[in-house]
């Protein structure tokens, strides 16, 4: 779009805007063009660049199905990424936003757009680690019994 803009402003012919446009692009595209347009004489700049588009188009999704071919859903294996135990939960993010804090680190100097911390929690909001025993305790509690009456 934007060379359409500086060419519709430039006095050049179409053929010198098309040697520019063909410099410009990818070299992938560039080739892909090269092929395409082998036999056929462009008369217009809005027909080449329409051109190249397409097969700009075409090679993008030709890659992102390629791409989805070879990468079966990983969405499965992958539900805990980005969990560590600096993970900022939802609920954290809204208390330090109604707090008028950086929803992301915290700080009360700054908002998240100027954040340069990044996501951490502060040790405050860290969850705390059951104690060995309270752990224990939980595995061995007894199995609740059914009374009868005889």
């Amino acid at each position: 779009m934007d060379f359409r803009i500086i060419a519709s402003k430039l006095e050049w012919l179409d053929a010198a805007l098309i040697a520019v446009f063909h410099q410009g692009i990818k070299a992938e595209v560039r080739s892909k063009l090269i092929e395409f347009t082998l036999h056929k004489n462009f008369i217009t700049l809005d027909k080449f660049i329409s051109t190249a588009c397409l097969i700009d188009d075409t090679l993008f999704e030709a890659r992102h199905k390629l791409r989805k071919d070879s990468n079966p859903s990983t969405s499965a294996q992958r539900p805990a990424q980005g969990r560590s135990g600096n993970f900022v939960s939802r609920g954290v993010q809204e208390q330090r936003w109604k707090a008028g804090d950086c929803t992301k680190c915290g700080g009360k100097l700054h908002k998240w757009e100027e954040c340069k911390n990044g996501w951490h929690l502060k040790s405050s909001e860290c969850p705390k680690p059951e104690s060995r025993k309270a752990a224990e305790a939980k595995e061995l509690s007894p199995v609740p019994t059914v009374l009868r009456k005889v």
